[in-house]
Order: structure tokens, then sequence, then C-alpha cells
């Protein structure tokens, strides 16, 4: 039961993407080639879905293509969090901010400036790209919230635009807030805190059913064992501070109870 407890914590903290707030949305693509990239792309920068607008290629046909270019880790997005929608409305329905990626002058902003409002996880944010041949329309634009343009002397792919877009907005994101993973329902929260609860041997605040006080108080027992088993990135514990089992060692902060016995589970245990 301790070790259970103890990889549903790791997995409550691991699960959520950098990017979960970003909608990836592509207008119209003509390749199959480009969308498999773009897939490959979301996987790589952790982007919550990508979103496709009328694709002016058959899917079907072109599935093999698609998914060759999409490798591995873009495959499990184009299964798990890919949308296909007919029109840009639909797929900006449950966004809260879009924005639409244009050339040739028609931007509002240049995307540089743009950037770090977009890393931000305070709102589901679409960014918005066109076809390959000609980018997105007037009324296309026009349905976007903003328009920002990235500097260059030409062109670009569509793929690559799309790189150059996560790519910054990744590495700023580093800085923020993590983002918030899509909410579970209240019952698989309430049952897996109880069960977290119940193997360590929390009082009944850790069991609130408010999913403010359950993130709270996962976060605080997770930043705790991290402290513990893994201080590297924490801190630096003096050797004549050390003691025992899998928390041996110059750097290894001992737990708040007892000999640890080397197992991840029980030194979780013991120190809470």
């Amino acid at each position: 039961m301790r070790c259970v407890a103890c990889m549903l914590l790791l997995l409550l903290h691991t699960s959520a993407l950098r990017l979960q707030h970003i909608d990836v949305v592509l207008v119209g693509p003509q390749y199959a080639s480009n969308v498999g990239q773009a897939l490959r792309l979301c996987a790589c920068f952790e982007v919550g879905r990508l979103k496709l607008v009328k694709p002016e290629y058959d899917r079907d046909a072109d599935a093999t293509y698609e998914r060759r270019f999409a490798m591995p880790q873009g495959r499990a997005v184009r299964d798990a969090r890919t949308t296909v929608h007919d029109t840009l409305d639909a797929a900006l329905a449950d966004v809260e901010f879009s924005v639409a990626f244009s050339g040739r002058g028609r931007a509002n902003e240049a995307f540089a400036t743009a950037a770090p409002a977009l890393a931000s996880n305070n709102r589901r944010t679409a960014l918005v790209f066109g076809r390959e041949a000609d980018g997105l329309r007037a009324e296309e634009l026009a349905r976007c919230g903003a328009s920002v343009e990235i500097a260059s002397a030409g062109s670009l792919n569509l793929s690559h635009a799309v790189a150059i877009a996560l790519a910054d907005i990744y590495a700023r994101a580093d800085s923020e807030a993590p983002a918030a993973p899509d909410v579970a329902p209240d019952a698989t929260v309430d049952a897996l805190v109880s069960r977290l609860g119940a193997a360590l041997g929390a009082d009944e605040g850790f069991r609130a059913t408010s999913r403010g006080k359950v993130a709270a108080g996962v976060e605080s027992t997770s930043r705790r064992w991290r402290e513990t088993c893994f201080p590297r990135r924490w801190q630096r514990i003096p050797a004549s501070r050390s003691r025992g089992g899998c928390c041996d060692g110059p750097r290894r902060r001992p737990p708040r109870l007892g000999r640890c016995t080397g197992s991840l589970g029980t030194c979780l245990l013991n120190y809470v």
C-alpha cells in the first residue's frame, strides 16, 4: 500500500504538461507531412491539444504518411489529443484567447513582443496557423483575438513556424508556474485523495473535496518527500547531519522519524 501511494503521488506531480494551456490550431493544412511534424512538435513541447480545421488532404488515405512524420511521440498526440473541426469557430469554442500567426504585414504585433504573455497559464490559449499556400484569410484573422508575425526574411514553412513559436513559449514557460492539468471528476479526486490520506495517515483536512486544498496538500507532501530523497535540487545538507538508509551520503537529508529502510515508500511515510 505504501509503494502504491508513493507511485500515485509521483503521477499526480508529473502528469501536467508544461504547455497544457496551449492549443495549436492548423487551419486548412494541405500536406500530411506538415501535420505529422506538428504532431511531433506538440509532443516535444508538451502542448495540450492539436486541432485541425477542415484539412485539405485526405487524412484516411495519408494516415501512414502523417504518422511517419509524427514519429512515435507524435503518434501518441495524434491518438489522444488531436481533434478535427469543420470550422475555425468550432475549434475556438472552448478557448479563452486566440492568437493568429500571419505574415505579409497583416499582424498587429511582433511575436517576440507577445511571447511572454502566451507563456502564462492563466487561460487556455489557441495558436492559430494558416494554410501552407496562402495562410489565414481575412475573415479567419478577424475571428482571433490578436495577430502576430514571426520576424523572418521570407515566408516560413508551416511546421517551421509552429516550431519557432512553441520553442519560444516553452522556454519562457519554464520560469512560470506549471500549467494546470485537466481537472479530474470530483469522484476520481476524492477516491484518490482518500487512498493517499489513508496510506499516509493524514488527518481529515487532507481529504477535503476542494480541488485547491487537495492540490496544496499533495504538493506540500510531494515537496517534502523530494527534499528528503532527492535534495540536490533543493538544498545542500552537511555530512554531519546525514544518517542511514536510502538517505545516506553527504547530501542526503535523514527521515524525520526513525531510520530509513531503503524503500522510497517507507522513506516517504517515515518523513511525513
